[in-house]
């Protein structure tokens, strides 16, 4: 513990003075993403503005001690003698770094008390939560954060509980009318349905469903958002999710739909099973998918292509995280943080073409502070906090 915990106050400290080999930039990287304990510590430690603040404190105790024990005259700094002072600050920047890194590994309560502290004085959010909404057929609306656990609504013989880990499940075959299950933004959800079946809903997404199932089909609507389904084999009764002029017919298998309005297509991801997905009138074309693959429907366009797809970075969400691909922009970025973190970005001048392409995972379940660092070590930008719901992200000064 203490070898690995002096190896890594010393990485920090190499990184803060620009000295890092590729092998112990690797070994950081790899230590920052084990632990979002790991990854808020290195932001706190290493954030632009926490350093503006460490070396304010310096200067204002320097200039203290100075004034306290000066012992020669006062002279002027020329440009030669600022560089020195500049070189002293970063140097005692770099050393309170290397303490508190050093206080963090052996002195965990010290460590905590400074992160209080700091997050009094320091704005920032707070990752989105398991929250939704749900409307009953008879319009009635149910705020799923606040109910508590236990029974929740009964329509005709099928019950709605809320279990322990705060997701809801239907239970019974006996009922008629549609339920609507809505997250906003900073949500997310899960439910099980009257046959067994479930889904997980991410941020700002909708879908409507039977209260129970009958006839030879189980038919649900998703409505909007991103939906990952994981269905109950059901030979005599298929599967259809409908979306805006397509639909996705299955038997019983895994898959994720993206359909966000702003991002100008639809997008399945085949994990497990097979699915069929078919557009244009009466289903007039269609598209059977593999194990792996993708179809891309685009907005007013009956067309379908297929190709390969990262089926497990497309459901690294359920898992908590966010994964951003080889081709990831900060548009597409800012997008998945404004719908986490319930926030607006400002991209300022021409940082979206700037700040390149993003490629990665990083927890869903760290403050947007952390985030927005991880990001920009990525990517090359900066950002500054309008207010609690609006960021500004600006091309790196030169």
């Amino acid at each position: 513990m203490k070898e690995k915990a002096n190896e890594i106050t010393l990485l920090i400290t190499r990184h803060m003075g620009g000295a890092l080999t590729p092998e112990e930039e690797a070994r950081i990287n790899a230590w920052i993403a084990s632990s979002p304990k790991n990854a808020e510590l290195f932001n706190e430690l290493t954030e632009p503005d926490q350093l503006q603040t460490y070396l304010r404190e310096i200067y204002a105790a320097k200039e203290l001690f100075d004034s306290r024990h000066a012992t020669i005259p006062v002279v002027n700094i020329n440009r030669s003698s600022r560089k020195y002072a500049y070189r002293y600050a970063a140097a005692a920047v770099i050393t309170l770094i290397a303490t508190c890194a050093y206080f963090y590994f052996f002195y965990p309560r010290h460590h905590n008390a400074v992160t209080a502290t700091k997050e009094t004085k320091i704005q920032d959010v707070q990752p989105g939560g398991q929250k939704a909404i749900l409307i009953l057929a008879d319009q009635s609306k149910v705020d799923l954060k606040m109910v508590a656990n236990g029974p929740i609504a009964t329509q005709g013989q099928t019950s709605i509980t809320k279990s322990a880990d705060g997701n809801i499940q239907y239970a019974g075959n006996e009922a008629e009318g549609l339920n609507t299950l809505m997250t906003p933004r900073g949500g997310f959800f899960q439910i099980t349905l009257s046959d067994g079946s479930k889904i997980w809903l991410n941020a700002e997404t909708a879908i409507r469903y039977p209260v129970a199932f009958h006839g030879t089909e189980r038919r649900v609507e998703l409505l909007a958002g991103e939906a990952y389904f994981e269905v109950q084999r059901n030979e005599k009764m298929p599967f259809i999710v409908e979306k805006d002029g397509y639909s996705i017919r299955v038997l019983g298998t895994k898959f994720n739909v993206r359909a966000y309005a702003n991002e100008g297509n639809s997008v399945t991801t085949l994990l497990e099973g097979s699915v069929k997905v078919a557009t244009g009138e009466s289903n007039s074309q269609s598209k059977m998918l593999s194990p792996g693959q993708m179809a891309i429907v685009r907005d007013q366009s009956s067309e379908i292509s297929v190709g390969q797809a990262d089926a497990e970075g497309s459901i690294a969400w359920i898992n908590g995280k966010f994964h951003f691909t080889q081709k990831g922009t900060l548009r597409e970025v800012a997008k998945e943080i404004e719908r986490w973190y319930d926030v607006k970005i400002i991209l300022e001048g021409n940082v979206a073409t700037e700040a390149g392409t993003f490629q990665g995972e990083v927890a869903r379940n760290i403050t947007l502070k952390s985030m927005l660092n991880s990001l920009s070590r990525m990517g090359q930008f900066q950002y500054s906090f309008i207010n609690d719901k609006t960021i500004k992200i600006y091309p790196v000064e030169p």
